[in-house]
């Protein structure tokens, strides 16, 4: 940031020496006569006469050839009056199975 600064203060010094170096300049050559007037204007620019307007027949009119019929592909079936048919009920899994526990080993007691 710092830096930046620098830079910035650098340049703004240089076009403050440059402002008034010209200013010191132009009063140093106007002090010795050497500031002229802006110089007249030796001779008038040349006018253009105005050129006939050009006429250009009129562009053909494009035409383009007729959009084509779009038709539906063959596969396509008209609609048809008949009523819908019933959804598919939906699947739900099988029951799991029941859970088989083995017997209970046979303890003798003696």
């Amino acid at each position: 940031m710092r830096s930046a600064l620098i830079i910035l203060a650098l340049c703004v010094a240089g076009i403050y020496a440059d402002a008034s170096t010209d200013t010191l300049l132009r009063k140093a050559r106007a002090a010795e006569g050497y500031d002229y007037p802006p110089p007249s204007i030796p001779f008038p620019e040349p006018t253009r006469p105005t050129q006939p307007p050009v006429t250009r027949p009129p562009a053909p009119k494009t035409t383009r050839p007729p959009p084509p019929v779009t038709r539906p592909p063959p596969t396509y079936l008209p609609p048809t009056n008949k009523p819908q048919p019933p959804a598919p009920k939906p699947t739900t899994r099988p029951p799991p199975p029941p859970v088989t526990r083995p017997p209970a080993p046979k303890t003798t007691r003696p």
